[in-house]
């Protein structure tokens, strides 16, 4: 019986481009919710920026695993927390620094876990276009730093790549020369994510499922892209979408349709049915 429904974003529940997911899904997680069964986002987005995506809903977000990992929620309730190391941050920018176009995102949270993040741009020189961060999808124009607040924690981080002027499979072992402590995973052909090496999504499953007191077996997971690898082979009801890249399809032990068309809603409604 499944008592947690843990889904991407980005791919699987979010199309991309899309601001919000659909009316559909967004009823959909609701009614799962109303039925008994706790629905979260699996995502590399931190908390404060998936709000938006469900409406500003809370609820939509009250439970999952956040931040590749590095967050994860119960009831509204923190139960895990880490960060990236700043220093790190600063080395992964300076190397990004040659390549046009192409910079890395960090995030940024106080000691609150539910205000919002504030966005910083590493990689980018002083004089350069601050509104890159428009090119590359970001709602909001942000401005470049050399240094990041100290009193705060980078929750979340991705580098946008200008797929005009570079590739992303070059950038990816630029960063990993610069930074032998982080990972790269890529979950959009324009975007790879910044992880801690060794610590993905599925490295916070067991501390909710503790939480919770369920196991693996009574969890559904969806997924669609690299960052989704570990928890599509963690989790033994574990989809993939349509639209999956190769890799995330060959991890899952089911399929779905495409992201496009409301897989997820499809099967949460299928299963209350």
């Amino acid at each position: 019986m499944i008592k947690l429904i843990l889904s991407d974003m980005d791919g699987t529940l979010l199309p991309f481009g899309a601001a919000t997911v659909s009316q559909r899904t967004h009823e959909a997680v609701l009614a799962a919710q109303q039925a008994g069964i706790h629905f979260g986002p699996a995502s590399g987005r931190d908390r404060a920026a998936l709000l938006p995506a469900f409406y500003g809903d809370q609820r939509c977000v009250s439970t999952g695993i956040m931040a590749n990992g590095k967050q994860a929620f119960l009831n509204g309730e923190l139960i895990l927390r880490r960060s990236l190391p700043q220093d790190a941050m600063m080395r992964l920018g300076e190397a990004l620094l040659p390549f046009e176009g192409s910079f890395a995102l960090a995030n940024v949270i106080s000691e609150n876990p539910f205000s919002p993040t504030n966005s910083y741009a590493l990689g980018v020189a002083a004089g350069d276009k601050a509104a890159r961060t428009n090119i590359a999808g970001a709602r909001q124009s942000i401005a470049p730093v050399d240094e990041l607040p100290a009193d705060g924690a980078v929750i979340s981080a991705g580098i946008y790549v200008d797929t005009h002027f570079n590739a992303a499979d070059e950038l990816r072992l630029i960063a990993q020369e610069a930074c032998p402590e982080l990972a790269f995973p890529q979950p959009a052909p324009f975007f790879l994510d910044v992880i801690e090496r060794g610590w993905t999504k599925a490295s916070a499953l067991p501390a909710l499922l503790d939480a919770m007191g369920v196991t693996p077996e009574e969890v559904a997971y969806f997924g669609d892209s690299e960052n989704d690898l570990t928890m599509l082979e963690a989790v033994p009801d574990s989809y993939a979408v349509a639209n999956a890249t190769p890799e995330a399809a060959a991890a899952a032990h089911h399929h779905i349709g495409a992201c496009e068309d409301d897989a997820v809603a499809q099967f949460i409604e299928d299963l209350l049915a």
